[in-house]
Formats: structure tokens, C-alpha cells, sequence
């Protein structure tokens, strides 16, 4: 599966809002029609062609141990990762 630039989804938009099928412009573009009928529908919601982000926001996993960390790190520069992990569990 290969992403739609904006250039492209915003030609297949003004396709439609021309007055052609959802399923015509997919066949001209060369697009699925599943693909044309779900950026109709977020069109019409959002008013826009831009792609939504992939995934979402992950918090850091040491989040909260920052300090603790540092500590760790000022007494002791030769920590070792392992025992870093050790030391935090």
C-alpha cells in the first residue's frame, strides 16, 4: 500500500466535488475504490485532504525517573546500562 501524496488526494477531491462517481475517479486515478471512498468521508468531515499521522504519541518509558537517573550517573560515571536498569527496578 502506498501513501497519496496531497497533490494527488487533492485532484481526486476536486474529481469528485466536480461531479463524478467516487468509483469513476478511483478507476481514472488508477486508486481503490475503498482508498476514494475513505477520503471522501474524511474530506467531508474535515475539510481537508491531509493525511492523518500514522501511529500515535508514545510517553518516554523514563518518564518520571529523570532525576533518579541523573543521580545515579553523577555518582557513579562509569555506570553500566545494566546496572542503571538494576538500580531503577
Amino acid at each position: 500500500m502506498v501513501a497519496l501524496s496531497n497533490d494527488l488526494r487533492a485532484r481526486l477531491v476536486k474529481a469528485v466535488e466536480a461531479g463524478a462517481s467516487r468509483r469513476q475517479v478511483a478507476a481514472w486515478f488508477d486508486v481503490s475504490p475503498s482508498a476514494m471512498i475513505k477520503l471522501m468521508q474524511q474530506f467531508r468531515a474535515t475539510r481537508s485532504v491531509e493525511a492523518a499521522e500514522i501511529g500515535g504519541y508514545r510517553k518516554p518509558v523514563l518518564t518520571g525517573y529523570e532525576d533518579l537517573i541523573k543521580k545515579f550517573v553523577e555518582t557513579d560515571k562509569g555506570i553500566t546500562l545494566a546496572v542503571l536498569t538494576e538500580a531503577i527496578a
